[in-house]
């Protein structure tokens, strides 16, 4: 509950989701980003910040103030293609998820299957990684590849090879698809 919080000091904030879900608690969206930028206020030059495209483009969207971290060090996420119509956070270095692989300037990994349903948190963790520990890219994927997630959080249930399923026109009739059934029951809204 950051509302109550005054004096709370992350080395590493990262925000990667702003959504109107929570309006019933705050007067205007404009309120309820203030309060949810607040995970910023107290970040000395030292830290570091973590930015979904998603928020920092609901903060640009909205008019509001840019986060009290803009003088930290930062890292934007970006999870979508057409990077040049993306605002860009002065001084942010970008992170990229695109098409299963993971940008960072001129390096590029390949994300393994077992961590493809959330790319955003996927990138976040990479960047939050890099800003705490001296690690390489490479060590971070290696540590992805052994991911198990926990239960009920986008758990793998079941994956169907070859699976038949309705096919569209010309093909009419049934097709072959994969598909991945995944158990995401613990999730705190439907988006």
């Amino acid at each position: 509950q950051l509302e109550l919080t005054h004096k709370l000091r992350f080395n590493i904030g990262v925000l990667l989701t702003l959504t109107p879900d929570h309006l019933d608690r705050y007067p205007t969206i404009h309120d309820y980003f203030a309060v949810k930028y607040k995970i910023f206020a107290n970040q000395q030059p030292d830290d570091y910040y973590i930015l979904a495209e998603s928020t920092s483009n609901a903060m640009h969207n909205q008019k509001a103030a840019q986060p009290a971290c803009s003088d930290q060090k930062g890292y934007q996420i970006i999870t979508e293609p057409r990077l040049e119509e993306r605002p860009h956070i002065p001084g942010a270095r970008r992170i990229v998820v695109k098409g299963g692989r993971l940008y960072d300037g001129s390096l590029v990994y390949t994300l393994p299957a077992n961590v493809l349903t959330h790319p955003e948190n996927i990138a976040a963790s990479y960047a939050a990684c890099l800003a705490a520990y001296p690690i390489t890219g490479e060590q971070f994927m290696e540590a992805l590849r052994t991911f198990r997630g926990l239960e009920h959080r986008t758990e793998i249930v079941q994956p169907i090879s070859g699976s038949m399923i309705p096919g569209e026109p010309p093909a009419g009739g049934l097709i072959a698809r994969s598909l991945r059934f995944i158990n995401d029951s613990k999730a705190t809204n439907a988006s």
